[in-house]
């Protein structure tokens, strides 16, 4: 089998302008959908998960394949690792790709699409704390802080795939100048396109003034979060909301982006940037410690 290149994510990493933009432009690796992936690989429960030898056959051992799927390492580390183990198992020869992002900027964009796309409910210092009512194996849908120590998740991935098959990349560095980062990408991993490729972003946080007003119309939705708040469901409500704060989102008077200072208390905010400098610290081990501050990585 080839070496396959697998992108794991993190989430809000510009993981699906990789799907939609760069990767389907590829000419000299076949490019495998995250949905085909997830069905042949990761979607199984692990007690009677058996892959089928001939599906894998079939679409991944051919050509050579890229495969990017933010949902590998996604937003759970109990799901993620049986995730990450499964990949290994059946590719042990694979070029991992994983972006990181500055943690608090992280935290923000993660309560952004909590509030904007997924109708939560929840204030910002409940969404990074665990619900006690439930043990943490079973809050699949919470946010876990101690996810975002990007030092233990490269440990783990450089034990399964050894060091040279790890990549790590700053998603600052990929903003800071998308052209000549992907020029770059691009050869470290020997690609080559065949058209051009947009840069144009298209998912935009929600600003701050409009986080009371989303949190509120969000309880007339029940949605498809297990862990919100809901007064009543109003059929399509969901629907129409997200067309009104798309709209109200594209007005500057609402705000920009709130920094998670603005979203957090203090006492909060002190013990994730203990969590995180201590993690980040041991990071620059795989990371240069000069990005980590250029780009405001707690240190």
């Amino acid at each position: 089998m080839n070496n396959p290149l697998i992108h794991i994510g993190y989430p809000k990493t510009a993981t699906t302008w990789f799907q939609n933009e760069l990767y389907p432009k590829i000419i000299n690796k076949k490019f495998i959908k995250a949905e085909i992936f997830r069905s042949v690989v990761t979607n199984e429960i692990p007690f009677i998960y058996n892959p089928d030898k001939a599906l894998v056959n079939n679409y991944f051992c051919n050509d050579p394949f890229i495969v990017c799927d933010e949902g590998i390492i996604g937003g759970n580390p109990f799901v993620a690792i049986e995730s990450i183990n499964r990949v290994h198992k059946l590719f042990p020869n694979s070029r991992v790709i994983l972006f990181i992002r500055s943690q608090f900027d992280m935290i923000s964009s993660k309560y952004s699409q909590y509030v904007y796309k997924n109708m939560g409910t929840m204030s910002a210092n409940a969404f990074v704390s665990n619900d006690e009512h439930w043990h943490r194996v079973h809050n699949f849908q919470k946010f876990h802080p101690e996810y975002l120590c990007y030092d233990k998740v490269i440990e783990y991935l450089i034990t399964l795939f050894g060091n040279e098959n790890i990549f790590i990349y700053l998603y600052e560095d990929l903003l800071a100048d998308p052209v000549d980062f992907i020029y770059k990408f691009l050869a470290e991993h020997n690609l080559e396109i065949k058209q051009q490729v947009s840069f144009i972003k298209h998912n935009e946080g929600l600003r701050k003034r409009l986080y009371p007003l989303v949190r509120f119309m969000n309880i007339f939705t029940r949605y498809k979060r297990r862990d919100k708040y809901y007064l009543i469901h109003i059929p399509y409500w969901f629907q129409f909301c997200r067309r009104f704060y798309k709209r109200l989102n594209s007005f500057r008077i609402f705000g920009e982006k709130p920094q998670i200072e603005s979203l957090i208390s203090k006492e909060k905010l002190r013990n994730l940037y203990a969590l995180y400098k201590s993690s980040n610290n041991n990071l620059a081990r795989f990371v240069s410690i000069e990005k980590l501050k250029k780009y405001n990585y707690p240190t």
